[in-house]
């Protein structure tokens, strides 16, 4: 039987500290700190080979905890021919925020020991293009952000003069007007004004961003699955790309349960003794997935349960039956958990999370052709 050697590595931008040990015993072979080059990390493998003869043939495996060299730094070892895992950081065991002391040396000995840790995750890695794809969509959504930003500075601004709108909706044609109207002088015109220019940039530039995803949603490797995420009442372009481009493959997961918990949405739990006590939702997963998930909730459960507008027929239109009639279940189906655990006096936040989870279900579901 082969020996298998661990080697963790704990990365930064200019340095990357590793310890190897020995997957029979744990006994650590050797540690050492080099400068940030997957060749580095070859010479440190071809110096364990060089101490020890009975490892020539054995297999190492490095790990690294996900972060800021996202993919890079595993497929340059895969081009070298040396295997490579990324492990989900907030699934290692022992991570570095439990401990009290805290050091490069011991984070390197830490993702060692959980390369091989069942209950450690994996990172699944993308293709380029795929990871290309959600680097656009995570850029998107930061635009998105600062649009937001723009809008609650402008609010606040306007508050701290003493306006107040008096319309129902704001930015609106008419809420605009009303801005520019306002009966200002000297710097606080001024600062109005130029907040007004940023949102105007914010703003076209979002328009110019999202009417690309709409143009990515319909390209051939995606259109499928876009247009059957869409049929879900909450769910329109942007929201489906976003869960397409950072799931990559939705056949990985074994079960819709598989898929929350990936998500973060799954309740996490304390046990002890004969207990078992359910805590809130893990939030070990992909964090835009989660809040892709969550806004498509709140949008899905607003207006008259079963209730579809002009936009989501349009969307479901030369969609099979079977696939309108599954969006259709799925939705009805949260809108009516939405009520019902409202109704129990539950917290409007939870209730969201709640339905979040519910939806993904049927989220996987649509993607793996689980409809039935």
């Amino acid at each position: 039987m082969k020996s298998i050697v661990y080697i963790g590595a704990d990365v930064h931008k200019d340095t990357y500290s590793l310890c190897a040990v020995e997957g029979a015993t744990g006994a650590i072979i050797l540690e050492n700190k080099v400068n940030a080059s997957a060749k580095k990390i070859e010479g440190f493998i071809g110096k364990i080979k060089g101490m020890r003869v009975d490892l020539n043939d054995a297999d190492f495996i490095v790990g690294y905890e996900s972060g800021c060299l996202g993919y890079s730094l595993c497929r340059e070892l895969k081009d070298l021919g040396i295997e490579c895992v990324i492990l989900a950081t907030s699934t290692i065991q022992g991570a570095a925020k439990n401990k009290v002391v805290k050091n490069d040396r011991m984070d390197a000995r830490m993702i060692a020991t959980n390369i091989n840790n069942t209950q450690c995750k994996r990172v699944h890695i993308p293709t380029p293009e795929e990871e290309a794809v959600a680097n656009y969509m995570k850029m998107v959504d930061q635009h998105k952000n600062a649009l937001k930003v723009i809008k609650q500075e402008i609010n606040a601004f306007v508050l701290r003069l003493g306006f107040r709108f008096p319309g129902k909706s704001k930015w609106t044609l008419k809420h605009i007007k009303w801005l520019r109207e306002l009966d200002l002088d000297g710097y606080n015109k001024l600062t109005l004004e130029e907040y007004l220019h940023d949102y105007e940039t914010a703003k076209n530039n979002l328009e110019r961003l999202e009417q690309n995803v709409v143009e990515l949603s319909q390209n051939e490797k995606y259109k499928e699955k876009a247009d059957k995420l869409k049929c879900f009442k909450g769910i329109k372009e942007k929201t489906a790309m976003t869960m397409i481009a950072n799931t990559f493959d939705f056949d990985r997961f074994n079960s819709a349960n598989a898929f929350a918990a990936y998500l973060g949405l799954v309740p996490g739990e304390n046990s002890s003794g004969q207990k078992e006590n359910n805590t809130s939702i893990t939030k070990m997963g992909n964090s835009y997935m989660r809040k892709a998930m969550v806004e498509a909730a709140r949008a899905c459960v607003k207006g008259k349960i079963g209730y579809k507008g002009k936009a989501l027929k349009a969307r479901q239109a030369g969609m099979s039956a079977e696939i309108i009639g599954y969006a259709d279940k799925g939705t009805e189906r949260i809108q009516r958990k939405y009520h019902k655990l409202l109704n129990r006096g539950m917290p409007l936040n939870k209730v969201i999370t709640a339905c979040a989870r519910e939806f993904s279900c049927f989220v996987w579901g649509m993607m793996t052709g689980n409809i039935y």
